[in-house]
């Protein structure tokens, strides 16, 4: 009988035992991973930055067009229909009867250019559209 209870009190013992055991492993691997964890973040942060930036590296904004310069450039006769003229410089050109129909002429400098005959963007032409004849007014297709 005494032999029985030892047993019994030692296999009680034992579960004891292997109920620390857990508890003290679970603490083990807790403890490792909040110390992995502590590791990762940066590393994450490192990765997370890298894909920001070759994202919007990939994808850079859209160029403001080019700055064309025709100053005082004969274009007289020249056919110019829908051509992209957006940011150029027109000043003093001869426009005399060119065919603008459909150009591009946003944000153009028109100081002093020579209109008679030309086929504004709008489709009109110089002569209609006043002395002396202009597209001023008439530059959107």
């Amino acid at each position: 009988m005494v032999l029985e209870t030892n047993q019994a009190e030692l296999a009680n013992w034992v579960g004891h035992v292997r109920v620390m055991l857990q508890i003290a492993g679970y603490q083990v691997l807790a403890g490792g991973f909040k110390s992995l964890l502590l590791r990762l973040i940066p590393g994450v942060l490192v990765a997370a930055i890298a894909m920001t930036t070759f994202a919007w590296a990939s994808n850079p904004p859209d160029p403001t067009p080019p700055s064309v310069s025709l100053d005082s450039t004969d274009l007289s006769d020249a056919d110019l229909r829908n051509a992209q003229l957006q940011n150029a410089n027109l000043d003093g050109a001869n426009l005399q009867n060119a065919d603008l129909s459909g150009a591009n002429l946003t944000d153009a400098s028109l100081r002093d250019v020579t209109w008679a005959g030309a086929t504004c963007p709008d489709g009109t032409l110089g002569n209609n559209n006043g002395t002396p004849a202009t597209c001023l007014g008439h530059l959107s297709p």
